[in-house]
């Protein structure tokens, strides 16, 4: 932008007062005295016109100044700048908020079930070894106490008693049920099938199993059948989710070898697939289910 060329104003001054003289000798000599009060007057006009202007001109700059300042001073990359008290403050628009909100929603809907995935199962692998343990405690002490009966065969209902009472007599009871009440102290869920697939062969049930009984944690101990050592154990009770290989876990009373015993005494307690289960079968109806790793392995 081009700037005019300003003339100073002690030029222009001197150029009025001038004038001012040679009027004045003007009227002296023609005595025109209203002709000198006229002249006079214009030159003030004059120079009062010539201040205003040059004092718009200074303000002008100082404003374009300012204005150009206030520019250099803006943020970079602000969404907004608002000048209250000469603070310049940067803000989110609304657009920005909700569009964070979203991708928190999202990242919290991908992330959260499976967090809470994790920390059941951690829950239900501690359960499980909890179980173990007390199991495999209960069986020792009956055999420091020679109260370990010996199984005959793999079918023995006597057996089987024996050994389930021996069980029960190694916690503290909170509850027994009978056939009756049998669902009281074991909740209706999974089931253990036979390899038919008979809905039938489903067990435990009333007429098929010991009769279960619940300890003072509030785990549910049954039996698969009431004629072998197969042993079951529900580690929450009777709250949910009542799934084998989550909160239901199947053990057996073993020899030496780990073996499942048919003849002899028992000296362990070992679980009774011991293997992991990843695909749907008869012991395993919500895969995968950890039956060795989660005993085994940290």
């Amino acid at each position: 932008m081009s700037e005019a060329k300003l003339v100073p104003k002690t030029t222009l001054l001197r150029t009025v007062q001038i004038q001012d003289r040679r009027h004045t000798e003007f009227c002296i000599a023609f005595h025109g005295c209203k002709i000198l009060k006229q002249v006079q007057d214009d030159s003030a006009t004059h120079v009062d016109t010539l201040d205003f202007a040059l004092s718009s001109t200074r303000h002008s700059e100082r404003s374009e100044e300012s204005l150009n300042e206030i520019l250099r001073l803006k943020p970079q990359g602000a969404t907004h700048v608002g000048m209250s008290n000469n603070n310049r403050r940067a803000a989110f628009t609304l657009a920005e908020v909700l569009i964070t909100l979203g991708i928190i929603g999202v990242v919290a809907a991908l992330t959260i079930p499976t967090l809470i995935s994790k920390y059941q199962d951690i829950q239900f692998k501690t359960a499980y070894k909890k179980a173990f343990s007390d199991f495999n405690q209960v069986l020792l002490y009956a055999m420091a106490n020679n109260e370990m009966p010996y199984r005959s065969s793999t079918f023995n209902p006597n057996t089987t008693s024996k050994e389930f009472e021996m069980i029960k007599a190694g916690f503290k009871v909170a509850k027994e049920c009978d056939s009756d009440t049998f669902y009281e102290c074991w909740a209706k869920g999974d089931a253990i099938c036979g390899g038919s697939g008979n809905p039938d062969e489903c067990q435990p049930k009333p007429e098929a199993s010991v009769n279960p009984f619940i300890d003072i944690s509030g785990r549910s101990w049954g039996s698969y059948d009431s004629s072998e050592n197969i042993f079951i154990v529900d580690t929450n009770g009777l709250s949910e989710p009542n799934m084998f290989g989550k909160d239901r876990w199947i053990f057996t009373l073993a020899d030496e070898k780990g073996q499942r015993v048919s003849v002899g005494y028992p000296v362990q307690v070992k679980p009774y697939r011991n293997t992991d289960i990843t695909t749907v079968n008869s012991l395993c109806k919500q895969p995968p289910c950890y039956y060795h790793s989660w005993l085994y392995k940290k």
